[in-house]
């Protein structure tokens, strides 16, 4: 039933902290906000067997689900949603909720009565603008935390890009203080729940501190960069095999995660959307290959923004390189902003090929436009270019590699050749051995012992020196 389920909002609900909520609380309230969506302020009514389905919900006892319908109705109430004139003059505060009636007795269908409160009617009808996911993605998720970094995620998802203050991002996942003062619980508790479980559905997701410049390098905000999706993708589902392939390939092309985590989110993703195990199928040599996951490759440390290293070395550019970047720059983002543009791009200039930098502007293309941010763009190229660069300076290490395996392999075939004539020459008697009285061998051992030189760069005497006779 929630498979097709879209949940439609206006982004102001994402800037109300659901303080305290649990997962099964979060099923519960998107679930109800599902249902009442283009009712307006009309009475709805919902059994709690369509309660329970909506939130996939697992106690079956009607005295524990009252329980919890209660506690999360009793926590909208504590949701403030409000409205200020220009002015500041004019204010009013509501609850999106101004009935919410639990009937589970003298009834042959337990049920719940509610009723959208009219002030609340525009953030979830008649919508101008709006953040969308589908329903069943929401509550496949554990974490409170994933579940929410989702729908802020999902707000931004045709950009790729979010970036929260620390106090801003603290509040709208209500995190304990004991976790802030932690640094190892912020990221154990926090950030690595919402990477294991949103990399599946964000392909390339990665979360980097920002940190400050100042002495003791604390912590300013957090960055979310992830492809942006197309803006005419369809949030609903395809059959479950391609979507679980399609999160397969993501989990698995993030380096953000290590082997483990890498693992641990294959396994839920795979279990979640399949009929099978993946510890069985894995256990009998049946997990299909797209399924597994690959050794560790070297991970990139994915929690701090370096993308300015200054061991980066210097490049010298010539103006024409410095000009066709700026001219790129310009005919795809016009003029607006430039002066702070330009200065960032002359650093990056100085750090990395003109070439990858004009390639990696190409990408955001799609950000261009009256209103567009000129620092998004620029954070997002910086990001991109960290990346980038470095891919491109493993894969240069890996040729250059592979390129000495093959010199060293040809030096010991000539080596062989070498050892090969002397065992032959010692294999006759005394009388006749003479390597250099024979004009054919003294010819080979010429010709090898030359292109040994050449391929190695050392004259013969650097050699060690076999008595022949």
């Amino acid at each position: 039933m929630n498979e097709n389920r879209l949940i439609k909002y206006d982004p102001e609900l994402n800037t109300i902290p659901l303080r305290k909520f649990t997962p099964a609380e979060m099923n519960l309230l998107f679930g109800i906000i599902s249902e009442v969506q283009g009712k307006k302020d009309s009475v709805v009514t919902l059994t709690f067997e369509q309660l329970k389905d909506l939130s996939n919900y697992k106690p079956t006892a009607n005295k524990r689900f009252i329980d919890d319908l209660y506690s999360t109705y009793s926590k909208l109430l504590s949701l403030r949603f409000g409205r200020m004139s220009k002015t500041g003059l004019t204010r009013e505060m509501f609850v999106l909720f101004n009935k919410f009636k639990i009937i589970a007795e003298n009834t042959k269908t337990p049920h719940v009565d509610l009723r959208v409160q009219e002030e609340a009617i525009p953030i979830l009808n008649e919508l101008s603008k709006w953040v969308r996911f589908n329903y069943s993605d929401f509550i496949k998720l554990n974490s409170s935390y994933s579940k929410t970094m989702f729908r802020l995620l999902k707000q931004y998802r045709t950009t790729g890009y979010v970036y929260y203050d620390k106090e801003n991002f603290y509040e709208l996942l209500d995190i304990p203080k004991s976790y802030i003062k932690n640094q190892a619980n912020l990221d154990n508790r926090v950030i690595n729940p919402i990477l294991e479980e949103l990399s599946p559905i964000f392909k390339g997701l990665n979360i980097y501190k920002r940190k400050s410049k100042h002495r003791g390098r604390a912590i300013i905000g957090f960055e979310f960069t992830f492809k942006p999706e197309r803006k005419d993708v369809e949030d609903i589902k395809r059959n479950n095999e391609q979507m679980l392939k399609d999160r397969m390939f993501n989990l698995i092309n993030n380096n953000s995660l290590s082997y483990k985590q890498k693992r641990k989110a294959a396994i839920k993703a795979f279990n979640d959307f399949s009929a099978d195990d993946y510890q069985e199928l894995e256990d009998k040599g049946e997990l299909p290959i797209w399924a597994k996951i690959p050794e560790d490759k070297k991970l990139t440390k994915p929690l701090e923004n370096n993308s300015t290293s200054d061991k980066t070395p210097k490049n010298k550019v010539t103006e024409e390189e410095k000009t066709r970047v700026f001219d790129l720059w310009t005919q795809i983002f016009g003029m607006n902003g430039f002066k702070y543009a330009s200065k960032q791009l002359i650093d990056l200039i100085n750090m990395y090929p003109t070439e990858l930098i004009s390639e990696q502007i190409q990408q955001y293309t799609a950000f261009a436009g009256d209103n567009f941010s000129v620092t998004m763009v620029i954070d997002l190229l910086k990001n991109s270019l960290h990346h980038a660069y470095t891919k491109e300076l493993e894969e240069r290490k890996s040729e250059s590699i592979v390129e000495e395996q093959t010199e060293l392999s040809e030096v010991e075939k000539l080596k062989q050749k070498i050892a090969e004539l002397e065992a032959k020459v010692n294999s006759k008697p005394k009388e006749v051995r003479g390597l250099f009285d024979d004009a054919d061998l003294k010819k080979s051992e010429k010709k090898i012992t030359d292109n040994l030189d050449k391929m190695t760069g050392k004259n013969p005497q650097d050699f060690e020196q076999t008595d022949l006779f």
